[in-house]
């Protein structure tokens, strides 16, 4: 065995604290850049600037790759999956980043598969749906029947999927499900569910739950589930929350919702007596 003195043993974890505590704050330091370049890149995705917003996204998951941040990484590649399906009608690409935003994803971080769920349903592939949906949930056999977020994601996943598959009295029920867990846990009540809440009263909890539900009284052509004023109540209620919407467990990096954040921000805009018309759909090229 090498004998080092005491004194040189010292001055050996000397040394190595010294370069240690620089590469770490290094690490920090750049980990921070990512994360701004992400806020950077959801900014210019909402504001329509495209190549800014991919461009963003691409810096913020070059970085996370270098520092070994799943978080950040997993949040870049989701959001350039959005701006794509949005902006640019690429569903393959925007699939794809999807399935690998999945691929890295913290445990308990299911924003990705959330949305992966969505763009499926709406593209009309409610057999892929319904399987990558059991997927992303299988890890918790009691779904939905605990009071959590994880309940409220499942039932809004099931509710997109019951959707696009007509059937929309299902997809009602799945939302009001969701919607009454939401504001038991808003209110901290976990089990008397007799507590009234109002309709439109919106929490961080309660955003985009209340959001889908707005969309299916004001869209569906079904009897008993289109209500129109109701929807018209919702979403105005929505259009002037100020709380921040949170969704899955991952609460670093909000949920996106791309393509949802325009339709209420064009909603305000029309409360304000503005316009913003939400961006026609897109060929990809």
């Amino acid at each position: 065995m090498l004998f080092v003195p005491t004194s040189a043993r010292h001055a050996v974890i000397a040394l190595a604290l010294f370069v240690a505590v620089p590469l770490s704050l290094a690490a920090q330091s750049e980990t921070e850049r990512g994360e701004n370049a992400w806020k950077a890149a959801t900014a210019f995705a909402l504001q329509g600037q495209i190549d800014s917003s991919l461009s963003a996204f691409a810096q913020a998951r070059a970085i996370a790759a270098a520092v070994h941040d799943s978080g950040l990484l997993a949040a870049s590649l989701r959001g350039a999956a959005e701006v794509n399906a949005v902006y640019r009608g690429c569903r393959d690409t925007s699939l794809a980043l999807l399935r690998n935003a999945m691929a890295v994803s913290i445990p308990g971080d299911r924003a990705a598969g959330q949305v992966y769920v969505r763009q499926l349903s709406a593209a009309g592939m409610t057999a892929e749906a319904r399987t990558a949906h059991r997927a992303l949930y299988a890890d918790l056999p009691d779904m939905p029947r605990t009071i959590s977020r994880e309940s409220i994601g499942y039932l809004s996943g099931l509710a997109a999927i019951q959707r696009a598959a007509g059937q929309q009295a299902a997809a009602l029920s799945s939302l009001q499900s969701a919607r009454n867990i939401a504001d038991r846990l808003a209110s901290g009540d976990a089990i008397d569910s007799t507590v009234a809440h109002s309709l439109t009263e919106i929490t961080s909890v309660n955003y985009w739950v209340t959001f889908d539900l707005a969309q299916l009284r004001l869209i569906s052509k079904t009897r008993g589930v289109m209500a129109l004023a109701e929807g018209k109540q919702l979403m105005d209620a929505v259009a002037r929350a100020t709380d921040e919407p949170e969704e899955g467990n991952e609460h670093r990096f909000r949920v996106f919702r791309l393509a949802d954040r325009l339709v209420v921000n064009a909603w305000r805009c029309e409360l304000n007596g503005e316009k913003c018309p939400v961006p026609a759909p897109a060929r990809c090229p």
